[in-house]
């Protein structure tokens, strides 16, 4: 059987029976068919590997003909092989046989995938991408619907009973959730793709959720950019990419070691430590000016604790949030009216106008307006904010331009800042060097265009004239 039906393996065994069934319609057509084909005892070994064996397997189908529209209706489709357990329905035109998916006119697929089994029993040396590996069942659900120009496709997996593998090594163990799924609009003429808020992308890895909606474009011109890119990411590209994109997305992160896992990334330092869960949201979409918006979100709840290496800290029963907004340039060569707001408690730090550009090769000037409110409860965020018994309270309000270039140490990545601060509205209290009590006018102009490198409250200036700082009071 295996020469008669040229099968891709090279042994074929076990004992098979089977049943073909007929109707013919009064014009001598077939207009429906039924066909069981079981198999008792197989053995299959493919060109290479072990060979994969199952006690039963076989293929039921029943379907009607209409052979003058050239329609093939599949009331039902079962099939059970070595890797595949699979069930399906649907109404194609027969020149689907031809691979036109556009002769789809709806089908719905869902079954049980066992990856390993399966690759044993297709030629050639079929591997996934990456080094990975599948052991065990994936549940996979898939179905098409045309309405129109318009194709409906629906599709989800749950690997959450396989072990995945990557070079040997285990990223996703037995047992630790793993699924996909979405549902997509997709028009099939100019290939253009919207995902609806009720379908949502949706992605689980662990106790960690990933969610994602809005219209791409066009997914065929997007997918052969990406395909042929081998240019560096850059903001001028990414501003490329963005254009006619409306995106949302959604996470929450509260395992992020599996998710470190799964992607290969290393593990965080001894002193990064995560306590509780992550929450945040994305977007992309045009602005005022028909350009790309871009808008990142992320939250910490109150119960959510973290120190990041000995510097940063967040207790838990306050919570913060960070939100940055901005949009790339024209000619892709910065960013420009960007905003930042970042909270802690009852802080709030308030960035406007914030840009970035490049100045100088490797160097980049950032900078915009601020204002901050409850400044102690922001300071709180910082392990060792203020030197001694040093206290700032209250509100701040000001300008600032930093430049940073490339390297390791502050020195050398702090080129240069420029801040004109407004304490106004705050209490200062800084031993032996100044004291101020709140709604006291008193403002600090400050130049490091040279070079700085903070000592506790003091800067090292330069020594070139007119390079100072001092306070005035009003």
């Amino acid at each position: 059987m295996r020469e008669l039906v040229d099968l891709p393996v090279r042994e074929l065994s076990g004992r098979c029976s089977g049943e073909l069934n007929l109707r013919y319609n009064p014009e001598g057509v077939v207009d429906h068919l039924t066909c069981q084909l079981k198999v008792a005892g197989l053995s299959v070994r493919a060109a290479s590997g072990p060979p994969v064996t199952a006690a039963e397997a076989g293929i039921d189908l029943a379907a009607s003909i209409d052979s003058y529209a050239g329609k093939l209706k599949v009331q039902s489709l079962r099939v059970r092989v070595p890797g595949l357990q699979a069930d399906a329905d649907g109404v194609v035109y027969l020149d689907v046989f031809d691979r036109n998916w556009q002769a789809i006119e709806n089908a719905h697929v869902k079954g049980t995938v066992q990856p390993a089994e399966l690759a044993a029993l297709l030629p050639g040396d079929v591997t996934l991408p990456w080094g990975l590996t599948v052991e065990g069942p994936v549940a996979v659900e898939a179905s098409v619907e045309h309405a129109g120009p318009t194709m409906r496709v629906a599709w989800a997996f749950d690997a959450r009973g396989a072990t995945l593998r990557r070079g040997g090594a285990v990223i996703k163990p037995d047992g630790r959730p793993l699924a996909a799924s979405v549902k997509a609009n997709l028009d099939d003429r100019t290939w253009r793709c919207d995902v609806p808020e009720d379908g949502q992308l949706k992605v689980t890895v662990g106790a960690n959720e990933f969610r994602g909606w809005g219209f791409l474009g066009s997914l065929e011109e997007r997918l052969g950019r990406l395909s042929g890119a081998k240019s560096p990411l850059t903001l001028a590209r990414i501003r490329q990419e963005a254009v006619g994109v409306n995106w949302t997305g959604s996470w929450t992160v509260a395992d992020l070691p599996s998710l470190l896992e799964l992607t290969g990334l290393p593990p965080l330092a001894g002193d990064w430590v995560i306590r509780g869960a992550i929450s945040g949201r994305a977007s992309i979409k045009p602005g005022l000016d028909e350009q790309p918006l871009g808008e990142v979100t992320v939250h910490l709840p109150e119960e959510t604790s973290l120190s990041l290496g000995g510097q940063v800290q967040k207790a838990a029963g306050k919570a913060a949030s960070l939100m940055v907004r901005t949009q790339i340039e024209d000619n892709g060569a910065g960013l420009r009216g960007g905003d930042v707001e970042l909270t802690a408690g009852a802080g709030r730090l308030g960035l406007r106008g914030l840009s970035v550009r490049q100045e100088g090769e490797g160097l980049q000037r950032v900078g915009g307006s601020f204002d901050a409110q409850r400044v102690e409860d922001l300071l709180a965020c910082l392990v060792h904010p203020l030197p001694g018994k040093a206290r700032i309270q209250g509100d701040l309000r000001g300008q600032a331009w930093v430049v940073f270039g490339p390297g390791r140490r502050l020195q050398d990545v702090l080129r240069g800042a420029e801040v004109h601060v407004d304490a106004s509205e705050a209490l200062l209290d800084l031993p032996g060097v100044l004291f101020k009590k709140a709604r006291d006018n008193a403002s600090a102009t400050m130049d490091l265009s040279r070079e700085a490198a903070p000592e506790g409250m003091r800067y090292h200036l330069p020594s070139a004239p007119g390079r100072k700082a001092r306070w005035r009071r009003r």
